[in-house]
């Protein structure tokens, strides 16, 4: 039986990490090709004797976002690929990297990867190198290109994500606030929110990547994508700049935030299914979102309208900005390659070749709408819970400033966040442990 298994973390450490096998071959299996024949004896024989059930051949996938957020694609796989039993493993975002490196460093780890540096995990001896796969080809050049490290391809791309602010557009309309164009604006929107009885924002900030997401958020429109600040990301990545000796500013101006109330030390306890119950109901007008979440929110609540808006600086006539980039990057575990393997390989080469085809990319998109393809001729259409946003995808204003930092190096900053909002930390405390954080990363590196 075709089975999807979600499991949080606690589970797969109790369970013990699971060892990936793998191989490369498109041939059936032996007891495959042995089941079919004993079939067709008994059919000829009219005999009453069953042929032993074949065992589908396991191929783990963990991901840092729930089942829904892949359902459709999920389907399509146990659908249209036989012989392979697909195992959704869901891992929470703030333990994700943890464990999924571990694993791998460990030798073991899923069998289809979940990438996020391609060139890092690349480093490591991760992926699987899948230059010689027909299905690369069917990608745009320019962003094969960024799945690539010295010529050699680790990953393919699924369709990209992107993440603003989703409002409830049926609470706004009914109390006629207004989208703001600048952080200042934002702010006096929060407190009219608040004036009217009902939380601003939605906070799930016990993980501590949205607390990094709201200060970036500033951040990012008013300096980072600035002619001034505009090469900050990757010469920090570099280490060539420290982040205290350039962010002091904008991270205070965006701690009005937390100094109002809007973000509050209560919020630290506050995971992300009660902040998104807290918003399908109305109970919160906000909430740091993007498409993955969009069923989610219909599914708690159908009756309710949404719609985005960006992340604003100072600038009045900046449309804003959204995060974003090139969704999961898929890959296949270097280990799937090694003799002994070759039936694992070839599911996953299989899985593969399947998102790469227009079916897969619809199927991938149905759950995480709005976003584009990077395959060839494939468009999909812009949902109107994006209506508030299409100004900014005009002007290609999408972005992950976090992209180019060091590994862990943007977990560090979220942690330190939440010192900072707890009332132990210091803002400038805050950006020396990630400059600490970023300068310890680096020279790991060097050795």
């Amino acid at each position: 039986m075709k089975r999807t298994i979600s499991m949080l973390l606690a589970v797969i450490i109790c369970a013990g990490m699971l060892t990936a096998c793998g191989g490369t071959g498109a041939a059936p299996t032996e007891a495959a090709t042995t089941s079919s024949a004993a079939t067709e004896l008994q059919t000829e024989a009219t005999t009453t004797v069953s042929a032993a059930p074949t065992a589908d051949i396991p191929i783990r996938f963990m991901y840092w976002n729930k089942e829904e957020s892949l359902a459709e694609l999920v389907k399509l796989i146990q659908d249209k690929v036989e012989g392979v039993d697909f195992q959704f493993e869901f891992v929470d975002i703030a333990s994700f990297q943890q464990v999924y490196n571990t694993q791998l460093s460990a030798g073991e780890g899923p069998d289809i990867l979940c990438m996020e540096k391609v060139w890092v995990e690349a480093a490591a001896g991760y992926p699987l190198e899948l230059t010689q796969y027909d299905f690369v080809s069917r990608y745009t050049e320019s962003v094969i290109d960024e799945m690539s490290v010295d010529g050699r391809v680790y990953a393919i791309p699924g369709v990209s994500w992107f993440g603003g602010w989703f409002y409830n557009k049926g609470l706004f309309d009914q109390q006629g606030w207004t989208i703001p164009k600048t952080y200042d604006e934002f702010l006096d929107l929060c407190e009219r929110i608040q004036q009217a009885g009902i939380m601003p924002i939605a906070n799930p900030i016990q993980n501590p990547n949205f607390l990094m997401h709201y200060a970036l958020g500033y951040v990012m429109p008013a300096y980072t994508r600035s002619p001034e600040g505009m090469n900050f990301d990757k010469d920090f990545g570099a280490g060539k700049v420290n982040m205290a000796d350039h962010f002091g500013p904008y991270l205070d101006k965006w701690a009005e935030v937390v100094r109002r109330g809007y973000v509050s030390a209560i919020d630290l306890g506050k995971e992300y299914d009660q902040a998104i119950d807290e918003f399908s109901i109305g109970a919160a007008a906000i909430f740091d979102s993007g498409p993955w979440d969009v069923d989610i929110i219909y599914e708690k609540n159908p009756d309710i309208v949404i719609d985005m808006m960006p992340f604003v600086g100072d600038d009045p006539n900046d449309p804003g900005w959204l995060f974003g980039g090139p969704g999961i990057r898929f890959g296949i575990n270097a280990k799937m390659g090694e003799p002994g393997n070759e039936n694992k390989l070839d599911a996953c080469v299989r899985i593969l070749d399947l998102i790469s085809t227009p079916e897969g990319q619809y199927a991938y998109w149905e759950n995480n709408k709005g976003g584009s393809s990077y395959l060839k001729g494939v468009e999909l259409e812009m949902p109107p819970e994006y209506d508030g946003v299409r100004e900014v995808f005009a002007a290609g204003q999408v972005y992950a400033p976090w992209n180019p930092w060091a590994m862990g190096v943007y977990e560090e900053f979220g942690t330190q966040l939440q010192g900072f909002v707890a009332g132990d930390t210091s803002l400038e405390e805050v950006m020396e442990a990630t400059d600490a954080k970023s300068q310890e990363v680096l020279a790991m590196g060097d050795n």
